[in-house]
């Protein structure tokens, strides 16, 4: 199952104004262990609020109504491939996780990647003393999924706001996609094998995107 990476900021004593907003994609690869884009979540982000709030928090919210909080994870962060790993101390009920694939990938090969674009959203946040609680969501708005081939899987260098990358394997998919779907997978079509993370698109500030690219799980899988 994929996730929704959601985030809400807030004052104490003033919860019912707590602002929030789905920052991008997550998944499990094990019930312990999740992966993100490390530009949607990563340690500097994870304690930070927004402008003029003082408390944050993180959820991964699944279109089943599955509710992960992720205040008790640690975050390991790989910047230099795009990828933060969250690990959690327990396993998480109804986590289904997806496998990590190393396999050779040729262009040309049939992809989907699924995930939650920045859209409308609907999620009901409640004030509990100076803390907040999500009671319910709706992510059926956001629900986003691509389809096409590899088109090219080779070793780049980028230099960018968000995105630095030295010499990694990439792979750029024949589909666009939108804003948000960052850190979901990217898998083989008609499988759970995945061979990619969701990373960066083209053009790179636009909403829409009319080309995306993906870090090759085996970058993913040496760093683990």
């Amino acid at each position: 199952m994929i996730y929704a990476v959601f985030k809400a900021s807030w004052n104490p004593g003033q919860a019912r104004q707590a602002r929030g907003g789905i920052c991008g994609t997550a998944f499990f690869i094990d019930q312990q262990t999740a992966l993100t884009a490390n530009h949607v979540l990563n340690s500097a982000v994870f304690t930070t609020p927004i402008s003029g709030f003082s408390q944050c928090r993180y959820w991964l919210l699944g279109r089943n109504g599955s509710v992960v909080d992720c205040t008790s994870a640690t975050l390991v962060d790989h910047n230099e491939i795009d990828t933060t790993v969250l690990k959690f101390a327990a396993a998480i009920p109804k986590a289904t996780a997806m496998s990590l694939s190393a396999e050779t990938i040729s262009p040309g090969l049939a992809v989907s990647n699924q995930g939650y674009a920045k859209r409308r959203w609907n999620v009901k946040l409640r004030p509990v003393g100076s803390d907040v609680v999500l009671d319910s969501f709706d992510l059926r708005p956001c629900i986003f999924a691509g389809y096409g081939t590899v088109m090219d899987c080779s070793v780049k260098t980028i230099a960018g706001r968000d995105i630095n990358l030295n010499n990694i394997k990439v792979l750029k998919m024949s589909c666009g996609g939108l804003k948000g779907m960052s850190g979901g997978p990217l898998v083989v079509q008609g499988t759970t094998r995945v061979v990619g993370l969701m990373s960066f698109g083209l053009p790179p500030d636009a909403p829409q995107k009319h080309t995306l690219f993906a870090i090759s799980a085996d970058e993913i899988i040496r760093r683990l």
